[in-house]
């Protein structure tokens, strides 16, 4: 089956790749130009080709010349562009998506899984949070998404012979273990000589924060040593203007599947002021134990949890890749169109977050209780139980598995080839 990954340069979507790769099918990736590293190290990492075409989302005539091309019976389609959901062309992974749709049954391609995400489910009213969960997204990415859905739901209804999957991604984190993989770095690696590798959840768009700046620790490197950043004073260069500033205003809720957490949504203290707009925790431990210094607020410690923390459940970005690859093989035996959470049902509070990458990293994180942000839930889980019993897929790799993930590509990342970082290592600490 040959499938085609559109958006598969992003940060799930190079993962998901990857899971293809290995399980030996023929797959065509079609993504945004920039994002051509991303496949090269695919290339590089798999010791095979991996067809890559460079496409705008609304280029047309380009996606009727890969189906065209090739004999395409699936797709895999990862659609959030949130840099772009957040200006003037909010409307292009709906355009996108009516688009692939339409050239898809021009050429008799009825196969789809869509790469979704929990924030449809806005602010969940119950934890943990199942599919027939009411639907209402609480910020512009999960409007997206569930419009997204609503349109595919509605294609269905028009033509039964459609066979759609939807993926409600809940948090992603770590990285393929070879420590190579990241779509999160695309956009560090656009500004490296293509360094970086891959896109976040919504297919790695421009603009969002990817990498060491954004995704759940993409893919560890290592900053100190094999097992950790231990006793390591690694710093990655910073640009001329970066700034140390105050935690900024609270936003509406984070985009890309992200179910917010208390210590997410503002600027680190003490960082970049690009920190402003990262809503993950995981890039942001990355960032303070990469350039040691800063400091992670935690927006309340006085909710009714373990610790006082919000609770958020956090999955392997290669355990979802593998939910997509069931997924495929759901389309490819039967009609109709289902939704399916992917998380591990598993919540971790966020001073456990923070433990668990102090632990893998040998780093300490400074960190601040402040003031609860409006809107913050206490808890938020998935129920993939319908996962579990439907696609035989659970999520497997735990919480220290994406501590250590994320750090293996972080050392990576750190000791090059990229002539755009300097790492500067104290006394006992070594470039893994």
């Amino acid at each position: 089956m040959a499938v085609l990954i559109t958006g598969g340069a992003g940060y799930i979507g190079s993962h998901t790749c990857t899971e293809l790769l290995e399980a030996g099918r023929e797959i065509i990736v079609a993504d945004r130009p920039e994002h051509a590293p991303v496949i090269e190290r695919l290339r590089t990492v798999f010791g095979r080709n991996v067809t890559f075409h460079p496409l705008d989302p609304l280029d047309r005539r380009g996606l009727e010349r890969i189906f065209g091309q090739y004999g395409i019976e699936a797709v895999i389609h990862f659609a959030g562009i949130r840099p772009l959901m957040e200006h003037q062309r909010a409307h292009l992974p709906i355009a996108w998506t009516v688009n692939l749709c339409d050239v898809m049954q021009r050429h008799g391609v009825r196969r789809l899984v869509f790469s979704s995400s929990a924030a449809v489910y806005g602010r969940p009213r119950q934890t943990p949070v199942p599919e027939t969960a009411p639907l209402g997204a609480a910020n512009r990415y999960g409007r997206t998404m569930l419009m997204i859905e609503e349109i595919l739901h509605d294609l269905y209804e028009a033509d039964r012979k459609w066979s759609i999957v939807l993926l409600r991604n809940f948090n992603p984190a770590g990285a393929h273990p070879s420590g190579w993989i990241d779509a999160e770095a695309l956009r560090d690696g656009r500004k490296r000589d293509g360094d970086g590798c891959g896109g976040t959840m919504d297919g790695g768009r421009d603009g969002e924060r990817t990498g060491e700046e954004s995704g759940d620790a993409r893919a560890g490197g290592g900053i100190g040593g094999e097992t950790g950043i231990a006793n390591a004073s690694a710093r990655i260069a910073l640009p001329e203007s970066a700034r140390t500033g105050e935690a900024g205003a609270a936003r509406e809720p984070a985009a890309n599947g992200h179910q917010p957490c208390a210590a997410c949504d503002a600027g680190t203290i003490g960082s970049d002021p690009d920190d402003r707009d990262q809503p993950h925790l995981f890039p942001r431990l990355m960032r303070i134990a990469a350039r040691r210094r800063g400091e992670l607020p935690i927006y309340g410690g006085d909710y009714p949890t373990r610790d006082g923390t919000c609770v958020r459940d956090y999955v392997h970005v290669k355990d979802l890749a593998r939910a997509h690859l069931k997924a495929l093989d759901k389309v490819a035996s039967e009609t109709g169109i289902d939704a399916f959470n992917l998380g591990s049902g598993v919540g971790y509070t966020v001073l456990e977050v923070v433990a668990a990458f102090e632990k893998a990293s040998g780093v300490e994180i400074p960190r601040r209780i402040v003031e609860r942000r409006p809107g913050d839930a206490p808890a938020i889980c998935a129920d993939p139980s319908k996962a579990q019993r439907e696609l035989g897929w659970r999520a497997e790799l735990g919480l220290d598995r994406m501590c250590e993930d994320a750090l293996k590509w972080l050392r990576r990342r750190m000791a090059g080839p990229d002539p755009g970082a300097r790492v500067s290592l104290g006394a006992g600490g070594m470039a893994g």
